[in-house]
């Protein structure tokens, strides 16, 4: 499996080619989620 760092206050994922994780995938909404940091 593949590992991809988060980054950021906020790591999107999504369909959009502006999410930090890009899926390519129809089916999928333009931001399927964000993920924030919390301490």
């Amino acid at each position: 499996n593949p590992q991809l760092l988060m980054y950021g206050p906020v790591f999107t994922v999504g369909q959009s080619r502006s999410c930090n994780l890009y899926l390519k995938d129809s089916s999928v909404s333009s931001v399927l989620c964000r993920l924030k940091f919390v301490q």
